[in-house]
């Protein structure tokens, strides 16, 4: 027989029905898997309704979840957070009372960290790249401008290989 599509309720009734008589988790599986097909039920699912059932837990409809968050909460998180910019992600989670994971899901959706104790985009903004492209350019121009050389010379300590600058020429720190 083909493998069938069987909602989570179905494979629990079926689960019931060889535990009703007296039928070991092993059993019920292979009759599963005989009539059903391959991929229906794991033999570890199996086991785990054999478990509840011995317990008295004959109830196999699905049990509420909280669910997943809205775009709305999200939003107002992202206001909340734009008002609180130096709130940690524990102060949030109190403020709000959400958990301190939804507030670390909602940070990577709309793409912003914590750093040096307050909320920042985690890209950079274009204003930012272009002043680090020109730190960077003059760094280049003064060093051109004043010879600096950098010799690499190799160190091995202790079977680690590591590489050092030493610096001919002028101090740049200075």
């Amino acid at each position: 027989m083909s493998e069938m599509q069987l909602s989570r309720y179905q494979i629990k009734t079926i689960i019931y029905f060889p535990f009703c008589y007296k039928k070991l988790a092993t059993e019920c599986h292979q009759i599963m898997y005989t009539a059903l097909g391959t991929d229906v039920v794991s033999y570890d699912a199996v086991k785990v309704w054999y478990r509840k059932f011995k317990s008295k837990d004959y109830d196999i409809q699905e049990a509420e979840h909280s669910g997943r968050h809205t775009d709305a909460e999200e939003a107002s998180l992202q206001e909340f957070m734009e008002e609180h910019q130096y709130a940690t992600t524990q102060e949030l989670a109190k403020e709000l009372d959400v958990s301190a994971m939804f507030i670390s899901r909602v940070t990577h959706r709309i793409n912003v960290t914590y750093k040096f104790s307050r909320w920042v985009p985690h890209e950079l903004p274009q204003a930012d790249k272009d002043r680090r492209v020109r730190a960077c350019t003059n760094l280049l121009e003064y060093q051109r401008k004043n010879k600096v050389q950098d010799k690499s010379s190799l160190v091995i300590t202790s079977g680690f290989t590591s590489t050092t600058q030493v610096e001919k020429g002028v101090d740049i720190r200075s």
